[in-house]
């Protein structure tokens, strides 16, 4: 075990104050947290501990090497993120549930465990309860004495891939493993999980090898109680515990999540701006619906302007297509509503004013752009505009769009 009692305080075995943890254990000081038996620190294999000074069945005292290195291993992962003042090791909870590793973090606490041995369903579901009773959240970590390649199924395409990230893996977790899980629930997961990953679930999978952690991210599905198939990605130091799902990220998922997440609001920003400028031409021209606008002719043969369509009927702004939106805005702005020989240009006039109304989206700009520039061109035809010398100056001649 990594902690033990030493005159009411908890204290952990660490090179640093292994002279001071020596005398007092010599003098008989240190009790074991869970027993309160006396303990005594020891340097061992791979790294400094207690062990109880009478052989003694205390759940602690049973735990292996890897158990321990794997704790630590945890630990050190966590406090890359957080202050070390909230990370806890072997910390018992208010319902005698221990957790191998405790974050206490404000209004919410997560117990790490790390599970090497099998359990049945009704282990899982009291240890939970427990937590659950606590108002702890439990990450569960499933523990293997072998590498990662000995847990897959021989498969030498599989075996050859030694990467960070092995797709379509067949992998046998053992019995009951399922208990573990995270379930993928598509409101609760991200936009990169449940695009990714779709129909899976996540499990943490923790290997120790010669006093060597290595640990992984498995997005699984069971094929039955032992064999599971899916993707497995290695978790790094870059990867962060979130909160809010209880599980690792990875650097590329939170990337993603925030440029979708840009990506949502921009697009509400966009409607909220299309509805907004809709209600202003309506307001502007005195109608109930944009194709009850007398200068906009729903069929072009019912135009002077041959093949020239300008707007369809609909009647919410969030049906119309931006470039017929933009369309009716430009003409009503920079046309209609000017004196002959006003005068504007793309770039400085009409440019703004579509980015201001959200009219411009990145990946179909060119697109519009082109629709409008085709647009122009027919209005210049119809005289109602000039473009003189091909400048992409726009002046107005006066004449309107009239409807028959």
């Amino acid at each position: 075990m990594l902690t033990c009692n030493f005159k009411g305080e908890k204290v952990e075995a660490n090179e640093e104050n292994a002279s001071w943890l020596r005398e007092v254990s010599r003098n008989g000081d240190l009790v074991c947290n869970e027993c309160q038996t006396k303990v005594i620190f020891r340097q061992g294999t791979y790294r400094p501990h207690f062990y109880h000074y009478r052989r003694k069945k205390c759940s602690l005292s049973l735990e292996s090497e890897e158990h321990n290195l794997g704790k630590l291993f945890i630990r050190d992962i966590l406090r890359k993120q957080y202050p070390k003042e909230h990370i806890h090791l072997e910390e018992t909870i208010e319902s005698d549930q221990r957790a191998d590793v405790l974050l206490d973090v404000p209004k919410r606490r997560f117990a790490f465990e790390i599970q090497f041995s099998p359990q049945t369903d009704e282990q899982w579901k009291e240890r939970i309860s427990k937590f659950q009773a606590a108002d702890v959240t439990p990450v569960w970590i499933l523990g293997y004495r072998k590498s990662i390649f000995e847990l897959l199924k021989k498969t030498p395409y599989l075996i050859e891939r030694k990467q960070n990230y092995h797709p379509h893996i067949i992998i046998n977790l053992g019995r009951a493993k399922q208990n573990a899980s995270h379930s993928l629930v598509s409101d609760k997961e991200t936009f990169y999980m449940s695009k990714k990953f779709p129909n899976r679930e996540i499990f943490h999978i923790l290997t120790v090898v010669d006093g060597k952690c290595e640990f992984y991210m498995g997005y699984l599905r069971p094929r039955s109680k032992t064999i599971f198939y899916g993707s497995l990605v290695r978790v790094d130091e870059n990867w962060i515990f979130n909160e809010y799902l209880s599980r690792f990220m990875s650097p590329t998922e939170i990337q993603y999540n925030a440029l979708e997440e840009k990506k949502i609001a921009e697009t509400q920003n966009r409607s909220n701006l299309r509805i907004e400028l809709n209600k202003r031409i309506l307001q502007y021209t005195k109608c109930n619906f944009l194709h009850e606008i007398p200068e906009i002719a729903i069929q072009s043969k019912r135009m002077n302007l041959p093949n020239l369509v300008i707007f369809a009927s609909k009647s919410s702004a969030n049906d119309v297509p931006e470039r017929l939106l933009a369309e009716i805005a430009i003409y009503l702005k920079f046309v209609k509503s000017k004196p002959k020989r006003f005068s504007f240009n793309f770039l400085d006039d009409i440019l703004p004013f579509l980015k201001k109304w959200g009219l411009v989206i990145p990946e179909r700009k060119h697109e519009l752009f082109a629709q409008l520039g085709y647009f122009l061109d027919k209005l210049c035809a119809a005289g109602i505009l000039v473009d003189e010398n091909h400048s992409g100056e726009w002046i107005v001649t006066g004449k309107r769009i009239i409807t028959t």
